[in-house]
């Protein structure tokens, strides 16, 4: 007994020292994020194109460091659970041992009476009847102990079998002779709670996205579209195709279309096909498997500072025209088609971090609500763990009861057991002395001294046997005393250990409580801390969006002066190329015609020096030779005419001559 509180007593000083260790913890990463939130503030504000990603950046910070403290409160919630489980299996033990040794120590004692009452023959045979007794009793409790544990095994089975434990587990805990069915039964009822909540938190995500996407998960055109953006790519391919299989979708619409409202034999189908516990715990780690790939891959893209795989970059590609413009008609209209792209770009990224700080935030309220049950649960246990201590005054006021009475009626019997035997020692005197009185008026004086005598040796006998019978009640009042005090001394050191004990759990849930109070009001405020955090980014969120707006708005304005200044300078190039082109048209026309114009100042002076050579007969005909060939007269056209041919040196000569 002593070695065992000493053993509850260590584990509970290592509770409190793991717990005082934690509350350090907390404090210096509180004391880290308020350094480096003051850090943050007295920075400054930066330029509007780095404030954003930065103010980002450090909101991500800030939830992953909330989700890592939710984690370690889960994580160490789960732990003290499992103490507490631990704990209470050993009282559970030390209880079984404490009755063990009741036991033995009545068998002592039972022993002990017979050999005390060995002298006298009732009594011996009272101790032997009693020791039957409690021999048949103890065998009863024993075939009623086994016939219970054997009863009790295999609803424990089944309820293993549907929880998919191990039968070896179940089979050796089965085994060994100190089993306690109901710490068995406890153990998995516990694991079912847990597997429970795993599904409930799975199916209540599940119906979350299946609300948020439009019902059915993998037949919706927007979940077909989120899973056909890029960032979906990254998942592995196993949950990929889990994401993308129909069987996902059966078993999401599976509670919508198999209802109590449907026929016996809809619900009894609904109910074979339904999804099993592991199967949510199952849906439950691959929907955080799903979760983590995503914010892992986000988290590079975010890191990498690009943006999603798919967006449209660059200013859209202006078509080519047949008619050349000028080289500043092309630079406005570049300049007002790709700032509309970049804000789309900027209000698409903006949208997608809102959307990503309303995810957060809603993980963040399931996980209060999951720590608001568990503060409840708590509650509850603290309850419960208080009404058995009172159920165990009660049945300890009940024992001491019930002890005072039967040895009242111990007393009681003994009491009439003790008139009978005076009853029989009187009624044995009265008849002898009717016999000496018989005997002496019968016989003579010679016979008185021998009645005499044997009335004295009668009244020595009755004195012995009442002197016997005050001893024999003085030990039977003794031993009655000794087993009075014994029963009172086990009776308050089991009470004490008890009372102990339940005053230990009682303090350990108080305490695990306060604990979950306190971390629940730590999150309430980490959650109020980061709601402000997220209403502020929010805000400045909205008003670069506005001056996005108005930046695109601005943009769309200069994009339709533009084109208007375009469309006025592509009129007046098509007025342009129209002029070049007649223009080109008539010196086309005029070098075609070139070849039958002649200077009229040739022919006129040609004419002249014709008509100062009158007395020159050759030289004139030479010079009405060369006016021929300038009018571009052929040898056939000369022939026609009857004009020599063309002689090329005198033209040469005559040409030197001019």
């Amino acid at each position: 007994m002593q070695n065992a509180w000493c053993a509850i007593r260590g584990a509970v000083n290592e509770i409190n020292a793991v717990l005082l260790s934690e509350d350090d913890d907390e404090e210096d990463e509180e004391q880290q994020a308020a350094e480096a939130a003051a850090a943050a503030a007295a920075a400054g504000r930066l330029p509007q194109g780095a404030d954003l990603p930065l103010l980002l950046q450090q909101q991500q910070a800030q939830h992953e460091a909330v989700a890592r403290q939710l984690e370690f409160s889960e994580a160490e919630t789960a732990k003290y659970a499992r103490q507490l489980a631990s704990l209470r299996k050993e009282c559970r033990q030390l209880r079984s041992r404490l009755s063990t040794q009741q036991q033995q120590q009545q068998q002592q004692q039972q022993q002990q009476q017979q050999l005390d009452g060995a002298g006298d023959a009732l009594d011996t045979a009272t101790s032997a009847a009693a020791a039957a007794t409690a021999a048949g009793s103890s065998r009863e409790s024993s075939n009623h102990g086994t016939a219970h544990l054997e009863d009790l095994s295999q609803p424990l089975q089944r309820l293993a079998q549907a929880l998919r434990l191990p039968a070896s587990q179940l089979a050796s805990q089965l085994a060994t002779p100190e089993a306690d069915p109901w710490d068995i039964f406890e153990d998995l009822c516990s694991s079912l709670e847990r597997t429970v909540k795993m599904a409930e938190f799975v199916n209540a995500e599940w119906e979350h996205t299946k609300e948020e996407y439009g019902g059915l998960p993998a037949g919706s055109a927007t979940f077909q579209s989120l899973l056909a953006r890029p960032l979906a790519r990254s998942l592995p391919s196993e949950l990929n195709r889990w994401l993308r299989s129909p069987s996902s979708t059966a078993e999401g619409s599976g509670e919508g279309q198999g209802g109590p409202q449907g026929p016996p034999k809809a619900r009894s189908d609904h109910s074979q096909q339904s999804l099993s516990l592991i199967g949510c715990v199952e849906t439950a780690q691959k929907l955080v498997r799903c979760a983590g790939s995503l914010a892992v891959a986000a988290g590079g893209e975010t890191e990498a500072g690009g943006t999603p795989l798919g967006a449209p970059w660059g200013p859209p590609s202006v078509g080519g025209s047949n008619v050349g413009t000028p080289r500043a008609t092309d630079e406005p209209a570049s300049g007002g088609e790709g700032i509309p792209a970049a804000a789309a770009v900027e209000a698409s990224e903006a949208e997608r971090r809102l959307r990503q700080e309303v995810a957060k935030r809603l993980q963040l309220q399931h996980q209060t609500a999951a720590l608001h049950r568990r503060v409840l649960e708590l509650t509850e246990d603290l309850k419960d763990s208080q009404q058995r201590i009172e159920e165990q005054r009660e049945a300890e006021r009940e024992r001491t009861k019930q002890a005072g009475n039967e040895e009242t009626e111990r007393l009681k019997e003994q009491l009439e057991r003790a008139t009978e035997q005076l009853e029989t020692v009187r009624h044995l005197y009265k008849e002898l002395l009717a016999n000496y009185e018989k005997r002496r008026s019968s016989k003579p004086q010679d016979a008185s001294e021998e009645l005499t005598g044997e009335n004295k040796d009668l009244l020595l006998q009755l004195r012995s046997w009442q002197r016997i019978q005050a001893l024999e009640k003085e030990l039977e009042t003794v031993k009655r005393e000794r087993g009075r005090l014994e029963e009172i001394r086990e009776i308050q050191s089991l009470s004490e250990v008890e009372l102990i004990k339940a005053h230990s759990e009682r303090d350990e849930m108080e305490k695990e409580l306060r604990e979950a109070k306190m971390a629940v009001e730590k999150y309430a405020r980490v959650l109020k801390k980061v709601q402000a955090d997220c209403d502020t980014t929010n805000e400045t969120l909205k008003e670069q969006i506005h001056d996005l707006e108005k930046r695109l708005a601005e943009a769309e304005q200069q994009r339709d002066r533009a084109e208007a200044t375009a469309k006025k300078y592509e009129e007046d190039n098509k007025i342009i190329s129209d002029g070049m082109q007649k223009l080109l048209q008539k010196l086309h026309a005029q070098v075609d015609d070139q070849d039958y114009f002649v200077d009229k100042r040739i022919i006129a002076q040609m004419i002249a020096k014709h008509q100062e050579m009158h007395g020159n007969m050759r030289r004139r005909d030479e010079i009405f030779l060369l006016i021929c060939d300038v009018l571009g007269f052929s040898d056939e056209d000369r022939e026609r005419y009857g004009l020599p041919r063309k002689q090329k040196e005198k033209e040469v000569k005559i040409n030197s001559d001019l």
